[in-house]
Order: C-alpha cells, then sequence, then structure tokens
C-alpha cells in the first residue's frame, strides 16, 4: 500500500462573502426579525468577535449558526462595540475609570450599523444571492449592500486573530 502524505496547505480555504445592513432595530430584535425567516436561525455564540487595537479593545456579540446541509457557517455582528477597554488613562476626566469607547468591526462610509457573512467553500458560497433575497424580504431591514473585497479583506483579518 503507498503511503500518503497529508499536506496542510491542500485543504480548501473556506470563502466569506457578506453584507453590511442598515436597520433601526436593536439587535435582539433584528435576530428574532430574521429567524422569522425560514433560511435563518441565529444564536447568540458562545464566545464573542474581539478586535484590539492601539488604543482599545473591543468586543462584538456575535451571533450565529451552521447550515450542515449546505456546509455555510453564518454569522451577524453589530458594528459597534458593546464594551471598550481604554489602555490610556484619559486626562482630565471626570470620571476615573471609565472604559466607555465606541468602536466599528469595520469602518464603512455607508455607515452599516450590522454585518451578515458566510464561509464557506467556493461551490456554496452561491447561497449569497438566496441571503440578498431573504434580507429583502425583511422590513426592518432597510439597507443592505454586498461587503467589497476591501471589506472582507479586513473582516478576515479581524477573525483570524
Amino acid at each position: 500500500m503507498p503511503k500518503h502524505k497529508l499536506d496542510l496547505g491542500s485543504w480548501p480555504e473556506n470563502q466569506i462573502a457578506g453584507f453590511g445592513i442598515y436597520s433601526h432595530l436593536q439587535v435582539l430584535s433584528l435576530v428574532y426579525q430574521l429567524n422569522k425567516h425560514p433560511l435563518f436561525h441565529f444564536q447568540r455564540l458562545p464566545k464573542d468577535l474581539c478586535k484590539i487595537n492601539t488604543k482599545a479593545s473591543f468586543n462584538f456579540i456575535l451571533f450565529g449558526f451552521s447550515n450542515k446541509e449546505l456546509e455555510l457557517e453564518i454569522r451577524l455582528v453589530e458594528n459597534s462595540s458593546y464594551k471598550g477597554e481604554l489602555i490610556e488613562k484619559v486626562q482630565g476626566s471626570l470620571f476615573e475609570d471609565e472604559n466607555d469607547v465606541n468602536g466599528l468591526v469595520l469602518p464603512s462610509k455607508e455607515g452599516f450599523n450590522y454585518l451578515l457573512w458566510l464561509e464557506a467553500e467556493e461551490e456554496e458560497i452561491n447561497q449569497i444571492k438566496a441571503i440578498a433575497a431573504a434580507l429583502s424580504s425583511i422590513k426592518p431591514v432597510k439597507v443592505f449592500k454586498e461587503l467589497s473585497e476591501r471589506q472582507i479583506s479586513s473582516l478576515k483579518k479581524i477573525l483570524n486573530n
């Protein structure tokens, strides 16, 4: 029997595609509205999405679900921080231990307050059209736009940390 060598670089890397979303709803209300559609089954994930930059670290509440049949991982995050920890103390602050910092997962000119993305192998990524159709049918989703290549690469950097 011939020996086979497993090359770790040979595994197919998951592709990422997604949308920036604007909605006037708070995150739990939006998740509830999305879950009314048969395509979505969002739940709060046990681990939040963390982003650390030079001045602060931000934690973003992460929702998601896996579609085993289509081999998709779908995630939703609010595009602003609910907690930030300052590394430097603010001079002259009335409150010494104030740690209320706002940050974004992805800065965007469009002003998206939510990001929805899916991770899948290349052939399953075509489900992006089904997700776009689902988002267009949900009334509280006011605006959505597919993320650009640059935004996707920024998101990949955050996800790989």
